[in-house]
């Protein structure tokens, strides 16, 4: 962190505005993916290095590549940076919320050749993820969120080998808003629902993903509780109790065993 603030501080009065961005967007990464210190402070100073990146770019050539892929990292991270300050900050939720949705879009908006499929992928999700959270945005706004899961499902599947917990968490989101889904038949979305939950038990196996197995397994008993099918939700309920209970139990570190909610765009939250 020294030596990028240092960094920053030298490249300040040169014309390299390109490494000085990238200097404020590792540094923004730096502080995202912080552990020590306030979880509120390295948010908010997360947030201002890529701020920061995004008005030093005014001096670069917008038609160049590196505009382009600067412009959609900067967008999309503060998408993300918003949206989880907006779950911790339920004062100004609903502003925080549409900040991180402006974000998100404006990231879409400028994706080109240069833009992987995986973060086209992790920008559909989290703008997905960030309209079905705006409770009061109308089934509108629910249904733009499913379209934009079911395009990240279709980059994601093209990038298999590489982002197989990104497929399976985004399968388990998109599960959930079909759970709560206010429009159509409810038999129908239930459906849905269920073969969004089933394809991401099949991503998340017990040996490489104990905990998101886990999480989805309790997601989908409650879903069956919800719906008063007693003997599926059992069934689900059981199996993610024998795994909580090898969790606790085990000596080893268990792969897949991460905290869902703190990574930028090299991963994706699971939505509760």
């Amino acid at each position: 962190m020294y030596v990028l603030e240092q960094s920053i501080e030298i490249l300040q009065d040169s014309n390299i505005i390109d490494l000085l961005v990238s200097a404020h967007i590792n540094l923004g990464t730096v502080w995202l993916e912080r552990i020590t210190g306030s979880p509120e402070n390295n948010l908010n100073r997360s947030i201002e290095q890529f701020k920061l990146a995004l008005k030093k770019i005014e001096m670069i050539d917008p038609s160049s590549p590196i505009y382009n892929q600067i412009f959609v990292m900067a967008n999309g991270n503060l998408g993300y940076l918003y949206w989880k300050k907006a779950r911790v900050d339920l004062w100004d939720y609903s502003a925080l919320l549409k900040n991180a949705e402006n974000h998100f879009r404006l990231a879409l908006d400028r994706i080109g050749t240069e833009t992987s499929p995986l973060v086209q992928a992790h920008l559909h999700s989290g703008l997905g993820l960030v309209l079905s959270d705006r409770i009061h945005g109308g089934s509108e706004l629910h249904e733009e969120a499913i379209r934009h899961l079911e395009m990240a499902i279709s980059l994601l599947e093209t990038e298999k080998s590489i982002s197989v917990s990104d497929l399976g968490q985004t399968y388990h989101n998109l599960a959930t808003i079909y759970r709560e889904r206010k429009v159509g038949d409810r038999q129908t979305n239930i459906q849905s629902a269920e073969s969004c939950f089933l394809k991401a038990l099949d991503t998340f196996s017990i040996i490489d993903f104990p905990v998101h197995r886990r999480d989805t397994l309790r997601a989908f008993g409650m879903m069956y509780f919800e719906e008063e099918d007693w003997k599926q939700s059992s069934t689900y309920f059981q199996e993610a109790i024998q795994i909580s209970e090898e969790i606790a139990t085990s000596q080893k570190p268990l792969r897949g065993k991460m905290n869902a909610t703190t990574a930028s765009l090299a991963s994706q939250p699971i939505a509760c």
